[in-house]
């Protein structure tokens, strides 16, 4: 059972289903569903995420951009999709795992660091790649992210612990990039198919 909100109309409803699909990583559906199978082996690197807003687009952008020797992911180009016919402005999204210690020691430490720290470190990368970028750029907003995305540890990808994650509750079946033991969107999408299929076969 299912209680929903329904903001456009202002009114509660209750659906009963069938089949169920949780897309949620197991921190999450531990505080859903209590204690998960395998969910123990399931540990996540904490990451900071930053947009930078510019008076105008570096050079040569593209949509997906890394940088050689950087300790960060790169950044995407969020406004990739305007159509203007000329460049102006653009928002960056920029990634850095915090990779260099155990995810609660980096988690810890991130959490110390400020504002205008988190944004100095972004800016010193940037600046790397795009010099003078400090100088087009109109505001940047950071956010950390204490559980960003499932890490692989040694046995995790071929052990048993995602298999039995990823193993019916009743009719409950479960979706998630994390089942596939990597954080990728090629991965939410593959286990959000299979649980799809698996619900479709029983409907």
């Amino acid at each position: 059972l299912a209680d929903v909100y329904d903001a456009a109309n202002d009114a509660c409803y209750r659906v009963a289903a069938r089949q169920v699909i949780a897309a949620a990583p197991q921190f999450v559906l531990q505080r859903l569903m209590g204690p998960r199978p395998g969910a123990a082996a399931f540990t996540y690197t904490p990451w900071l995420v930053a947009n930078l807003t510019l008076k105008h687009a570096p050079e040569g952008l593209a949509w997906d951009n890394v940088a050689y020797d950087s300790p960060s992911l790169g950044y995407v180009a969020a406004t990739h999709q305007h159509l203007a016919a000329s460049p102006g402005p653009a928002v960056l999204t920029y990634y850095y795992p915090l990779t260099d210690a155990p995810p609660e020691a980096a988690r810890a430490a991130a959490y110390r660091r400020t504002c205008a720290e988190w944004q100095a470190l972004v800016l010193e990368d940037m600046e790397r790649i795009h010099p003078g970028i400090t100088g087009w750029t109109e505001a940047l907003d950071v956010w950390l992210w204490g559980h960003g995305m499932a890490r692989p540890t040694p046995g995790f990808l071929w052990g048993g612990a995602r298999q039995a994650a990823a193993a019916p509750v009743g009719r409950i079946r479960f979706a998630h990039s994390e089942l596939g033991g990597l954080p990728l969107f090629e991965e939410a999408f593959y286990q959000g198919l299979k649980a799809a299929e698996a619900v479709l076969a029983l409907v």
